[in-house]
């Protein structure tokens, strides 16, 4: 029975969720976590402590705009492409919203969080055309945002999207809690305004896929990486725009067009689905070598 420690994580971490779900795919059930850190066999580590852990036998796993470090781990899981020699692996944060058997609908609910209420999305809703009626897209609201902390560009956004149309704001930025799922508001909205909090190839959260599964057309913003999972007409990325009257225009046209409107909220999302046995035999790989105390992982190079 492997022995895992998990420090410097988000609350629940490993606790029948998405990462546990990953774990047990890549080793078996051969494993339980060790609260005592000099009994453990090997470490995950994050980005929200500074618990410093043997270096030879930690993998980071990382969900935010983090740059993997390995002189504090040997392997990562994280939103960088850049393989690092094999130690590391790029798993964007939005593959983690998938609904697969033997995963929970809700993970980990908990009110303190409303994201953790969030609901897995069925993988074949984002690769599935769709289809919108005049009577529906005519009887739709303009926009929403579901947000919980101040992002200046988010706020601006938000701000130049009233110049076009009603945005209506929900969650701890607007004081109106929304502690439900986000797709409690699928179908009343043709727009949702989803901008990720910064920057960087490749960093996708989980707020594009969010969007579009409230059945509406996202309005995003974010380093849509150069391996590219999605359509690009199927979603707004002021990333893409020459500017925020470029986006404005675009919203407008949308808008105002039922046909125009309906190509682009037709179109999935996804081009395929994501192939979840790459992280598996990557971890698997990660693992084994840090039991048998090797320095690299050599038979998993390039999985991607």
């Amino acid at each position: 029975m492997l022995k895992v420690s998990v420090v410097n994580f988000w609350p629940r971490a490993f606790d029948d969720d998405f990462l546990s779900w990953l774990l047990t795919l890549a080793i078996g059930d051969n494993w339980v976590i060790e609260t005592r850190l000099d009994c453990s066999d090997i470490f995950f580590t994050s980005v929200f402590g500074n618990v410093r852990t043997p270096r030879d036998k930690t993998i980071s796993v990382i969900g935010e705009n983090v740059r993997p470090d390995f002189s504090r781990a040997s392997f990562s899981l994280s939103q960088d492409f850049e393989t690092w020699g094999g130690k590391n692996f790029y798993l964007p944060l939005w593959t983690y919203r998938m609904r697969f058997p033997g995963r929970k609908s809700v993970s980990n609910p908990s009110v303190e969080n409303p994201t953790e209420l969030d609901e897995l999305i069925d993988p074949k809703n984002l690769t599935s055309q769709r289809s919108i009626s005049l009577a529906d897209w005519e009887s739709r609201k303009f926009c929403a945002l579901v947000a919980s902390n101040y992002n200046p560009l988010r706020v601006n956004l938000f701000l130049e999207l009233k110049r076009v149309g009603s945005v209506d704001g929900y969650g701890n930025l607007f004081g109106n809690p929304f502690p439900f799922p986000k797709s409690r508001l699928a179908k009343q909205y043709k727009f949702v305004l989803c901008p990720e909090n910064s920057l960087y190839p490749g960093y996708v959260s989980e707020k594009l896929l969010d969007a579009y599964n409230m059945e509406s057309i996202p309005i995003y913003w974010g380093g849509i990486p150069r391996l590219n999972h999605f359509h690009a007409d199927s979603y707004l990325n002021l990333a893409d725009c020459e500017s925020v009257e470029d986006l404005l225009a675009k919203i407008v046209l949308l808008n105002s067009s039922f046909e125009d409107y309906k190509s682009m909220y037709g179109r999935p999302i996804l081009k395929h689905q994501f192939d979840y046995g790459l992280p598996v035999t990557f971890l698997r790989e990660a693992v084994l070598t840090i039991i048998k105390g090797r320095e690299s992982l050599k038979s998993v190079q390039r999985l991607y």
